[in-house]
């Protein structure tokens, strides 16, 4: 049985840089408390905090949610790509 339940609602996730005792740890700060968590691979890290990103992005009511920021790629590298 969880200990604490956290809402997504506000959660931000990053890269905890100023952290180096252990690789692979990353910052989660959610209801006024802030975690350090440590993946096995950086690939998994960087999957951590896109999934609780993502999270984020669809706990909010509809009304204040941001689009997501995205940079689309240019028509010379979607020809590279995808043809």
């Amino acid at each position: 049985e969880p200990i604490y339940n956290i809402g997504m609602q506000n959660v931000k996730a990053g890269l905890a840089l100023d952290y180096r005792k252990k690789k692979h740890v990353f910052r989660v700060h959610a209801d006024g408390f802030q975690f350090l968590l440590q993946a096995q691979t950086s690939m998994e890290m960087i999957g951590w905090i896109d999934s609780l990103q993502a999270s984020t992005n669809i706990a909010l009511p509809i009304e204040e949610r941001k689009l997501p920021k995205f940079t689309p790629l240019s028509r010379r590298y979607r020809q590279m790509f995808y043809h």
